[in-house]
Parts: structure tokens; C-alpha cells; sequence
């Protein structure tokens, strides 16, 4: 059973479906063939190939050349409190196991390496 989905849907070319397929975190703007018309800047949306497989799901920027910043390729997340808990957490624990003699000056969050775009 399909998992009922309640983001716009963006759909891209092959070479973005590709690349974020191979893991790149971003959609360019001229890699989108359509996009719903009720989309809201920095709103959720769903990725979707042209024969609408899921790619993934991320931040919408319509002023930027980035346009869409992939924050998950599983369509089982749910982006609730939880979700940004789980992410902070992972960053955090990380941060400790490569600066074990000092926390005092690091990023806690390092944008798409923690895929926290």
C-alpha cells in the first residue's frame, strides 16, 4: 500500500532524478519540469522522477537557484518534532566521537553532511 502523501509534488528531469538518486542533496531550479501551483516558499515538498518514483522530500526556496534542499529520501518520515530531534541527536553524538577532548568551539550542525540542509 502506497503511502498517502500530503506535500506539493516537484517533478524533475532524469539527470536530477540521477543525481538524487546517488545521494546529492539538491534540486537546481532548472532541473524541474513541474511543480504544483500552491506551493509556499520554505515549505515541505515531495521530489518525484517523470514517472512519479519518490525521490524524496525537502525545503523549497523560490528565490534561490537551489531550490529544493533534500532533508529525506524515506517516505515513511514524518517531519515532526521527533524527526528534527532524531537529527540533532545524531549531529550532536557525532560531534563527540570525532572532538572527544573538547566540545567548547565546534557546529553542532554541519548543513548537508548531517542532512540538515
Amino acid at each position: 500500500m502506497k503511502q498517502q502523501r500530503c506535500y506539493p509534488v516537484i517533478t524533475v528531469t532524469n539527470k536530477a532524478q540521477l543525481m538524487l538518486e546517488a545521494g546529492h542533496p539538491w534540486v537546481y531550479d532548472n532541473e524541474i519540469t513541474s511543480a504544483a501551483n500552491d506551493i509556499e516558499n520554505g515549505s515541505l515538498v515531495d521530489v518525484i522522477s517523470d514517472k512519479a518514483k519518490y525521490l524524496g522530500t525537502g525545503y523549497i526556496s523560490l528565490n534561490s537557484k537551489i531550490r529544493v534542499r533534500i532533508i529525506s529520501h524515506n517516505t515513511n518520515d514524518k517531519f515532526d518534532r521527533a524527526f528534527y530531534k532524531r537529527r540533532l541527536s545524531y549531529a550532536w553524538e557525532y560531534r563527540k566521537t570525532v572532538m572527544p577532548e573538547s566540545l567548547d568551539a565546534c557546529r553542532i550542525i554541519f548543513g548537508e553532511a548531517d542532512q540538515f540542509p
